[in-house]
């Protein structure tokens, strides 16, 4: 892999096959309920959504009083969120185009929070982008970084009967595809964490099992079960663990 990957072509694709499904109501569900623990309600965050999606992070964000700073460098995914902005009444979302190496590069303003959601696992070389991260993130701020779990593609290969797949060590979705090109193994993204010097506080498993559900059964199942089921797996070995997506809140240290 030698170039990073964006998604001009594939938006309504994922609105559709991602954000309209179970799966993507549980992500951002899960995500949010990490985020409101830890995030203090008594004052402003100055918010950075790096590859923002379709924005409902942002949105969230906003309406919890945020001054949020979108950024997606996909044109028709920052159209589409942008719209979504103003339907919402969040018209003073700040839209940035940049991806996130170009932001690191800067290195400045310095952000309360910064989300990095379901980004690196995109990027050709993503530990050259995580080193610059602090340089976004102001003292005592929070990184809510969200990767592709390897270990979760490896079993999902081998309970599929993919074992040439899995012996060949080519882990890599279809060009074109939804399916990341470059998922994450924890351990890299947790050396990455701590050689940057930020403090991880928490780890969450984003959908521990329900992507592993027979899809007859999937189908019986309502929302609000399966929610209530990953909520409660989300942070339990060995489950969490095996979860599609990791979920990290992180710090950094406050200036001595």
């Amino acid at each position: 892999m030698t170039d990073d990957i964006y998604f001009d072509g594939r938006t309504d694709r994922l609105r559709k096959n991602i954000y309209s499904t179970a799966k993507g109501i549980l992500r951002i569900r899960l995500v949010q309920d990490d985020l409101s623990r830890f995030l203090p309600t008594e004052r402003k965050l100055h918010v950075l959504d790096v590859g923002g999606g379709l924005g409902q992070m942002s949105i969230m964000l906003a309406e919890l009083g945020h001054e949020v700073t979108y950024c997606e460098p996909t044109d028709e995914m920052r159209a589409a969120a942008s719209k979504a902005f103003e339907e919402a009444g969040h018209g003073q979302i700040r839209v940035l185009a940049e991806p996130l190496q170009e932001l690191v590069a800067r290195g400045k303003p310095q952000y309360d929070l910064v989300l990095v959601h379901a980004v690196l696992e995109w990027l050709a070389r993503p530990e050259e982008a995580m080193k610059g991260i602090p340089n976004l993130l102001a003292p005592g701020g929070w990184l809510s970084l969200m990767y592709f779990n390897l270990h979760s593609i490896i079993l999902r290969n081998l309970l599929r009967g993919n074992f040439r797949k899995v012996l060949s060590g080519d882990y890599a979705g279809e060009a074109g595809g939804l399916t990341p090109l470059n998922p994450l193994d924890p351990g890299d993204v947790k050396q990455w964490l701590d050689t940057v010097g930020l403090e991880v506080l928490e780890e969450t498993g984003i959908r521990s099992f329900s992507d592993y559900l027979p899809r007859d059964v999937a189908r019986q199942r309502n929302i609000e079960e399966l929610y209530a089921l990953e909520r409660d797996f989300s942070h339990k070995e060995p489950y969490r663990s095996m979860a599609r997506y990791i979920h990290v809140i992180a710090r950094k240290p406050h200036d001595p």
